[in-house]
């Protein structure tokens, strides 16, 4: 049994029903009984196609990538003009393979379906792509994977077993030198140096299991001045200095022709790449549109004088420099603008063997220790608000955070993330009311301050450091709890970055000074966070709230983990 930092068992109790709602449910979204819009899991789900954007021979559908033997259970909410269920409940089943092979199938509902709620069973046993097309009686609907969920994965030491020795030998060396841990000076480091060649050398399945594992986030602040060492730097911001200025141009400039490739770690390994595979339930269309949209946002994020032309009316352009501006003109052409967060564990070594993930977590110590003196160990976790925008001209999804390569708004394309990484929410917002909108605005109001407050931040106090500052100035995390903060009145996430440095140095006043002092302080020795029960529960629950579950609810690839955390849950 876990000591939990002498939490009450009232309030582990609340924790176990919180964090449930995390991986299950959401609090902007809260039945598809009701007729509310409710969140497709996982998010490839909801994708629609429309024909006047995207070339498919049907009208609507969505679409969705299978690995074999998946099975979905789709639940659709019939629309007030739907009558005679017999002859308009079925949807339509279609594969997609190079119009090599045509596919065909009809679903009906099954036994428990209502006159509200019709829900559907579908398998699919072979792997490819498949478009679901939506019966024009139906009007919303929430797909939710029970098996077969996700792209197959080798545990590391899975992984390492099956290398041969030069194989293993050339693999080392490139880890390492994608660390680049041999050039950082410090006893830390070195060790870590040490923890690399010993423990791959020895292919020990027991030492793999937790490799590798970082002190207390606290601890971390050691190794602060050797991030630029490892990570790297780019120039902020240089991508949008040229974007073109009208919104057809920007997409012409970022449309693609075939799926990006994983790149060989190495000659000697062809098999063996680094990064995430691009998932093939985004459309390549919707590609160009994902860094389209990026760039627009980020660039008038910026505020340095970009200027948008904008299809309006007929023949007619609206000009925007405003972020703001560029939301009232997407809702004014017709469009819809859906915010939600994302926390998975971050898959910072993103290899893979083959068309296989290699299940890679960084573990970190959480300073929660057990009555044996265990300590519970957690998956590195990362965090992203999402902006999803359909309607006649832009159909597209973005994230905000800080991360290695910079802060800003990226395109949603590129990461079908491994089933480990897990997935949880706890916003999700629908445009459907004068007061979502409001939210929608706020949200992005104080994602555009955080970008120019961590831009300033890096030029005044990081130049040392990699792009924008990452890891001094904040991580993902910090971004989301500043956006977390504006539309909330609790913080979630864990954990918080923000070097305590930054708290002595003169203030910047740009509307985000309270929020960043406000935020727990992670980065402090947890004596100096935790003062009372207050401070000790808010630190254990934001723990709680980055644990994602995978998509496949049989798939609990670490048990010794999952099972800690029901211990730590359940009183």
């Amino acid at each position: 049994m876990f000591l939990r930092l002498g939490i009450p068992k009232a309030y582990r109790l609340f924790i176990f029903a919180f964090t449930f709602v995390l991986s299950g449910s959401l609090l902007w979204a809260d039945s598809l009984d009701r007729g509310e819009p409710k969140l497709q899991f996982p998010l490839d789900f909801n994708l629609v196609l429309n024909q006047k954007n995207f070339p498919e021979d049907i009208q609507v559908s969505y679409r969705y990538h299978s690995f074999g033997n998946t099975r979905l259970k789709i639940k659709v909410v019939p629309s007030k003009d739907f009558i005679d269920e017999s002859k308009t409940s079925h949807i339509l089943i279609k594969k997609e393979s190079d119009h090599k092979e045509r596919f065909f199938k009809e679903v009906s509902p099954g036994a428990s379906s209502s006159k509200k709620q019709l829900i559907y069973h579908v398998e699919l046993e072979k792997s490819g792509n498949y478009l679901l097309v939506v019966p024009k009686s139906h009007d919303l609907w929430n797909v939710e994977c029970v098996a077969g969920c996700g792209r197959p994965e080798l545990s590391l030491a899975e992984f390492i077993r099956g290398l041969q020795p030069e194989e293993l030998r050339v693999f080392s060396e490139k880890l390492t030198q994608f660390l680049k841990l041999n050039t950082v000076p410090g006893e830390e480091m070195q060790k870590l140096v040490s923890q690399v060649t010993q423990v791959l050398s020895k292919k020990d399945g027991k030492a793999l299991a937790r490799f590798p594992t970082l002190p207390s986030v606290n601890q971390l602040n050691l190794l602060r001045p050797y991030l630029s060492k490892f990570i790297g730097k780019k120039k902020a911001g240089s991508e949008n200095s040229l974007l073109p200025a009208q919104w057809e141009d920007v997409i012409a400039s970022n449309e693609f022709t075939s799926y990006p490739k994983l790149q060989a770690v190495d000659p000697k390994l062809p098999n063996i790449g680094y990064g995430h595979f691009v998932s093939e339930s985004v459309p390549l269309k919707m590609m160009a549109q994902n860094l389209a949209l990026s760039s627009v946002m980020t660039a008038l994020a910026e505020q340095k004088g970009y200027e948008l032309s904008f299809p309006f009316e007929g023949n007619e352009r609206m000009k925007v420099t405003q972020l703001n501006e560029f939301l009232e003109l997407l809702w004014a052409t017709g469009h819809h603008i859906e915010l939600r967060d994302e926390r998975t564990f971050a898959n910072f070594l993103s290899y893979a063997r083959g068309e296989k993930y290699i299940r890679w977590p960084v573990w970190f110590k959480t300073q929660i220790q057990s009555m044996s003196g265990d300590e519970l160990l957690l998956p590195a976790p990362h965090s992203q608000f999402v902006w999803q925008v359909t309607g006649p001209v832009v159909n597209a999804r973005v994230n905000f955070f800080l991360g290695i390569s910079g802060v800003g708004f990226f395109p949603k394309f590129d990461e079908e993330r491994p089933q480990w990484t897990g997935l949880a929410h706890r916003f999700q917002i629908f445009d459907n009311s004068p007061q979502n909108r409001a939210i929608i605005k706020k949200a992005t109001r104080y994602a555009e301050l955080y970008l120019r407050r961590i831009r300033k931040e890096a030029q005044l106090y990081a130049k040392d450091y990699p792009s924008d500052g990452y890891a001094y100035v904040g991580i993902c995390n910090d971004s989301s709890a500043v956006i977390e903060s504006a539309i909330s009145s609790e913080v979630s996430f864990f954990p918080l970055f923000r070097s305590p440095q930054l708290f002595k140095v003169p203030k910047i006043y740009d509307g985000l000074e309270d929020i960043l002092e406000s935020l727990p302080q992670d980065s402090q020795p947890i004596k100096a966070q935790i003062r009372g029960t207050r401070e000790e529960e808010d630190y254990y629950r934001r723990i709680m709230s980055m644990v994602s579950y995978p998509y496949d609810p049989n798939y609990l690839w670490d048990e010794k983990f999952f099972e800690q955390i029901q211990e730590l849950a359940i009183p």
